[in-house]
């Protein structure tokens, strides 16, 4: 065989590969796509919801550490106040 079909025959079979190569990275792109969308649809609002739930406890633990240590009544009902407020926020909507 001569050495220009040696080396055409080896540049075809590895421009195969490339293009072999390159759909199988395609098609794994595609499916980290896909995983990604998951993750941003359903679970990231999920995770933000439980930081906001986080925040609403330690704000209604702190709110009731304040309201311990009151000794003005005038402080304890603006406090008991808020008490109340943090507690709507926590319990959420109402289910029926």
């Amino acid at each position: 065989m001569k050495l220009s079909t040696q080396i055409g025959s080896s540049m075809s079979i590895l421009a195969a590969l490339v293009i072999i190569m390159g759909s199988f990275l395609l098609y794994q792109m595609q499916k980290l796509n896909d995983a990604t969308a998951v993750i941003s649809t359903s679970r990231l609002p999920i995770i933000t919801a439980m930081g906001t739930i986080n925040t609403s406890v330690a704000d209604y633990r702190r709110l009731q550490f304040v309201h311990i240590l009151s000794t003005n009544p005038e402080q304890i009902k603006r406090i008991e106040k808020l008490l109340a407020q943090e507690r709507v926020r926590l319990e959420g909507p109402s289910r029926m």
